[in-house]
């Protein structure tokens, strides 16, 4: 289980990125291929690991992520992809 103060990133395969990119409200905040978006979220890591901010990937399977956000009436944005990968990681 996560413990309260780790970071937690939604990781996409590139198959679920280039699903998220059809579902997503958010698609001009997203990366326009999956290398751009992959390049970004290893610097981001990096990034955390410097800072010695602990983090998790969780993985994101976009077919949930939709009936998730659907269930609960939210955008299909970052905002409710940090929140998905919160809650899925909280079961881990």
């Amino acid at each position: 289980m996560i413990k309260n103060h780790i970071m937690c990133i939604a990781w996409f395969s590139e198959e679920e990125f280039l699903q998220l990119r059809l579902h997503a409200d958010d698609l001009n905040d997203l990366h326009d291929n999956y290398a751009d978006w992959l390049a970004n979220a290893n610097q981001i890591m990096r990034t955390l690991k410097k800072q010695h901010i602990p983090f998790r990937k969780v993985p994101v399977n976009v077919a949930k992520w939709v009936a998730w956000c659907e269930e609960r009436n939210l955008r299909k944005d970052g905002q409710a992809r940090s929140q998905y990968a919160v809650e899925l990681a909280r079961k881990m």
